[in-house]
């Protein structure tokens, strides 16, 4: 049976069902680690308070409190003061992710009052752009207050790519080794037998919001559609910018051409993604994007600006091109010349890096290695 010394406890915001990269990363990680014969507690936040079993992870549901868009919250006091007193002085570890969420500082901070040591998990690799000037000011306060303490207080820090251990580095002067996002590879590869549709393809897969790039897929969408009859886009996501989504599909002339899916599954997404073009123009400061080893993984190919965590991907001869530059004109050349010359789909053994099982692995020997 795992003992105490192999018990970490996650102290996070979100957590399954609730959808997005922080909340897939935790529970892929805390899965694993049971899968290694480690122990997993989870203590998150919710609007169904109490106790539950995901597959082996003990997870505590808290009341939310200070919500903000479902992303920045605290938790109820008496909840917290519970769990600081009954659930988290059985860890050996304290699993935290993102520096400027307030469970993040909530976790570092009883991490120091248990006498425990604090592992966060940076995700972004620079300073939040919304498009709102008093948003984005506000966020960069917050980082340079609450979340350069979070960092330097931590025992430890791992990043998801070299391009967020840059930005640990610059914030805060901690180094941060990397461990790596993933994919469940089994789970993205098409069925024996499945087939592939022939029907040229671009898909756009994430938030809409501005910082995403949807305008820039539309425009990509727009060029190739004048000279490809028959190409098909697929914008797979939802968010405040969808009533502008659709007017812009309108006003483009691109109705027929693009279709509005909304959020989808993985196992709708994945057919999808066969065979097409991932296209990724996204500004966002994310530290890396599970959609783009999700595209490869699927038997797509990728096309996107210079995001964090990509380089590995190329260097790897996975089939992504990368356009320097938030230049359309040249997103559009790049989407055009893998549709012209598709290059085969990524084999399961080069996409073996990016596999959970391995991701987990790098992360439970940061766990064995102790505090440093």
């Amino acid at each position: 049976m795992p003992t105490r010394a192999h018990h970490v406890a996650f102290v996070v915001t979100n957590y399954p069902p609730r959808s997005g990269g922080v909340e897939v990363h935790v529970q892929s990680v805390a899965h694993g680690l049971i899968a290694l014969g480690m122990s997993a507690t989870v203590v998150c936040l919710g609007d169904d308070p109490g106790v539950r079993d995901d597959d082996g992870v003990t997870v505590h549901t808290l009341r939310r409190r200070l919500d903000v868009s479902g992303v920045l919250a605290a938790p109820h006091p008496g909840d917290w003061r519970r769990v600081t007193r009954e659930v988290l002085p059985e860890a050996s570890w304290l699993s935290v992710h993102t520096r400027f969420f307030p469970m993040t500082w909530f976790g570092v901070g009883a991490g120091r009052r248990l006498g425990l040591p604090v592992l966060l998990t940076e995700h972004g690799s620079g300073f939040v752009h919304t498009g709102s000037a008093a948003v984005d000011a506000a966020a960069r306060l917050v980082d340079h207050t609450a979340g350069r303490w979070a960092l330097r207080r931590a025992t430890t820090v791992v990043s998801v790519s070299d391009e967020v251990s840059g930005f640990v580095a610059r914030l805060s002067g901690r180094s941060a080794s990397v461990v790596g996002n993933g994919v469940h590879l089994d789970r993205w590869r098409a069925r024996p037998g499945e087939a592939i549709d022939p029907v040229p393809r671009l898909v756009f897969v994430g938030r809409l919001v501005e910082e995403k790039g949807w305008r820039e897929f539309l425009d990509v969408a727009a060029e190739l559609a004048r000279t490809r009859p028959g190409l098909r886009a697929v914008v797979a996501g939802d968010g405040p910018d969808r009533s502008a989504v659709v007017a812009a599909v309108t006003d483009r002339g691109l109705r027929g051409v693009v279709d509005i899916l909304g959020r989808v599954s993985q196992p709708e997404l994945a057919p999808l993604l066969r065979g097409a073009v991932l296209v990724n123009p996204t500004r966002a400061s994310e530290g890396f994007q599970l959609t783009l080893p999700e595209a490869l993984a699927a038997g797509g190919r990728v096309v996107t600006y210079a995001v964090a965590g990509v380089g590995p991907m190329v260097q790897t001869g996975l089939p992504v091109r990368v356009v320097a530059g938030a230049d359309p004109v040249a997103l559009a050349a790049a989407a055009a010349a893998e549709l012209d010359h598709p290059r085969p789909a990524a084999s399961t053994e080069a996409l073996a890096p990016w596999d959970w099982s391995q991701v987990t692995a790098r992360y439970a020997q940061v766990l064995k290695d102790g505090p440093r």
